[in-house]
């Protein structure tokens, strides 16, 4: 056993090798730092280049989606305009045909010696003129004898009458006319009051309820 001299007691010990699985004490600069940094920026760069592109391609898209949408606009208006326009021209076409009627009427008229051949014109163009109105789809009401109805006629008068019931229609001035089951146009009309005995007692409304207005 060796004995130690007085100064090597005194010298220090050796310092000890550092142990590899320590870990770093904190806020040691880690190592490869510039490396990492670059492959994040370049990572944020692509992705905002995507977000780039995502834009474009939904930009062009609205602004395809609204090109179209006033194509479409503008050629419903146009079909609009031309639908009309062939509706007036067939119903004006329509018409034509009564006027070269009415004129050879006229025509007749004046160098007819009696009034049997005017009346004969005249009978032909009222045909004529029923037949295009029942081609467009109206129809004329029938109002002779008709209980007075509100919804239909338009009472102007009112008078007694013997041989008519109270609340009846008793003359037509002005013909009404529906349309595809729709009124066009009421009848005016002049409506029976009954008697005149009872229309004295008993006055009857325009309306042909019974009901005396005050």
């Amino acid at each position: 056993m060796s004995k130690k001299t007085p100064a090597e007691k005194l010298q220090p010990p050796p310092p000890a090798a550092p142990d590899a699985s320590v870990p770093a004490a904190a806020g040691a600069a880690p190592t490869g730092g510039p490396a990492e940094g670059a492959a994040t920026d370049s990572a944020a760069a692509e992705s905002a280049c995507d977000y780039r592109a995502l834009y474009e391609q939904a930009n062009d898209r609205c602004l395809r989606t609204r090109a179209d949408f006033d194509n479409y606009r503008k050629r419903m208006q146009r079909e609009v305009v031309d639908s009309r326009f062939q509706a007036t021209t067939q119903t004006v076409a329509e018409f034509l045909r009564l006027h070269d009627q009415l004129k050879l009427a006229l025509e007749h008229a004046h160098a007819a010696a009696d009034s049997s051949s005017i009346r004969q014109g005249l009978e032909l163009i009222r045909a004529e003129f029923d037949r295009i109105l029942g081609a467009l789809g109206v129809t004329r009401m029938v109002t002779a004898g008709a209980a007075f109805d509100p919804a239909q006629h338009e009472a102007i008068a009112q008078e007694s009458s013997a041989l008519v019931p109270a609340g009846t229609v008793l003359r037509e001035w002005k013909a009404g006319f529906t349309l595809g089951g729709r009124l066009l146009r009421p009848a005016t009309v002049t409506v029976s009051s009954g008697p005149a005995e009872a229309a004295g007692t008993r006055p009857v409304a325009a309306d042909g309820t019974g009901n005396t207005k005050q």
